[in-house]
């Protein structure tokens, strides 16, 4: 099996899970940095540095590696690469290998937050208003500006007052911002799994404590509305195996809401008053 992007935590959990579950799995892993900083490369039985994605030498020791090694199962977990890898596998240069990347249409989609956004619109799929960050012309109601492409929360920041507006507009890369409405909240990450007969599960992670853009604290549920439209948007990207989708709480539509709210603890009995006391304790 080749891992690419070892450095992400993404990675060194399928990395884990693999050692614990399928120990004889013969495993490469693949990271632009060094071996030095990727704590994969401890663990796999072949570490390979690798230029970025991007580089035009790239794809060329992708498949060098992959025919060196002998892959049968290449799992990319970074954005572009898991673009590349499903186009590599659609112009038929992984024969033999399977590819866990959806549909390259499907990939290249989800990484382009406008172009996603005007897709589950057509669909009827529940999305924030979305637009490119040129065409807003006024802070009213409170938006969100983010990269079109990006990832782990880098160059995101609110929009709720004139100022903060025009900060927007000094940004050197704001035609590649967009900005999507404000919404109240809570915040959920939602893991998922389909699989090939198009079958699937998935349970809700409630987002109390964010850093860097990942959730490091959290409270697990199920909500059986969250759960479905979640299953039925990776459907209809033609995902398969395991994928998460952020959403937030528009005020108004998710019927559930009241049993998310992180202000309604769970009912306080004699061992977790105890608990939280140690807790607070330390």
């Amino acid at each position: 099996m080749l891992l690419g992007t070892a450095g992400t935590g993404t990675t060194w959990g399928i990395l884990s899970s693999l050692r614990e579950s399928f120990p004889g799995t013969y495993v490469v892993a693949m990271d632009m940095s060094p071996a030095r900083l990727i704590a994969a490369s401890a663990v796999a039985d072949r570490f390979e540095q690798t230029p970025a994605v991007a580089d035009d030498s790239f794809p060329p020791l992708l498949l060098e590696v992959i025919a060196d090694a002998a892959v049968d199962t290449y799992v990319p977990t970074f954005d572009p690469e898991i673009i590349l890898g499903a186009t590599l596998r659609e112009q038929g240069r992984l024969a033999g290998v399977t590819c866990t990347a959806p549909p390259s249409w499907s990939a290249a989609l989800c990484w382009d937050k406008l172009e996603l956004a005007l897709w589950m619109e057509d669909r009827g799929i529940p999305s924030p208003t979305t637009r490119p960050a040129l065409e807003l012309a006024s802070a009213d109601g409170g938006w969100i500006a983010k990269p079109r492409r990006g990832v782990g929360s880098v160059g995101v920041h609110r929009v709720t007052d004139e100022a903060e507006l025009s900060t927007l507009r000094r940004r050197d890369d704001l035609g590649e911002v967009i900005v999507q409405a404000l919404l109240p909240g809570p915040e959920l990450t939602v893991d998922a799994f389909l699989a090939g007969d198009r079958r699937g599960s998935a349970i809700c992670r409630e987002r109390i404590e964010v850093k860097s853009g990942v959730c490091t604290k959290a409270r697990i549920f199920h909500d059986e509305l969250v759960e479905s439209t979640v299953l039925d948007l990776g459907r209809a990207l033609e995902l398969r195996g395991a994928f998460c989708v952020q959403v937030m709480w528009d005020g108004k539509t998710w019927r559930r809401a009241a049993k998310l709210s992180p202000s309604a603890p769970p009912p306080v009995t004699a061992r977790n008053r105890d608990l939280n006391q140690r807790q607070d304790d330390h």
